[in-house]
């Protein structure tokens, strides 16, 4: 299989605990097993969504696990799909990765990685956030800091049953839901207290 370029912290330690190493399972390039498509900026995307608008993700919206949107395009050329890998190539944050939530604009400075029917996404997720550290050390640049699309394609990924890739990472799914549904209370709260200060010292 070819791979089709389409040009238009502190969890990491956690992932390499539960993902073991490759004791001779049958490995692939990650360009022989998943499609890449490549980011690009979007002077359409506005701050609300219309009829036609997909939610555009930029760097900035990058979560631990799954994106926050903030923004919508209604021009979108660069599309991920529902659990495409979402990867930050550019700046500090190189290397981190998200899982897309639903069909998105992807912004400059990201690329998402589909994979086949092989793999599942959750399994090419975590491994990757397993590699996260790796990664952001391989990005080169003096200014910015960018990592080379084909160190991305030569990564080495171990090729499980299906069945097993799901079983490995189905606990890790669950513990980012549960953060994510964590982060929404914390906000809630945070609201909730400023609404009674600004109430309380009119």
């Amino acid at each position: 299989m070819v791979l089709n370029i389409i040009n238009h912290d502190q969890h990491v330690s956690f992932y390499l605990c539960i993902l073991p190493p490759n004791n001779g399972e049958k490995q692939w390039k990650l360009k022989d097993c998943c499609t890449i498509i490549i980011g690009k900026s979007d002077n359409s995307a506005l701050s609300y969504p219309d009829g036609n608008s997909l939610p555009f993700v930029r760097i900035s919206d990058f979560g631990n696990t799954f994106p926050t949107i903030t923004q919508y395009s209604s021009q979108a050329t660069q599309v991920a799909e529902k659990d495409d890998i979402l990867l930050i190539t550019t700046g500090a944050k190189a290397g981190s990765t998200n899982l897309a939530t639903s069909q998105l604009a992807i912004g400059s400075g990201i690329i998402a990685i589909r994979p086949s029917s092989i793999l599942h996404s959750h399994y090419v997720l975590f491994f990757l956030k397993s590699k996260e550290s790796q990664l952001a050390s391989e990005a080169i640049g003096t200014t910015v800091k960018r990592i080379v699309i084909n160190t991305i394609k030569e990564i080495d990924i171990p090729i499980l049953a299906l069945s097993e890739q799901k079983s490995m990472t189905e606990q890790l799914m669950q513990s980012a839901l549960k953060i994510e549904s964590l982060k929404l209370e914390i906000t809630k709260e945070e609201n909730k207290l400023n609404t009674i200060i600004k109430d309380t010292f009119k």
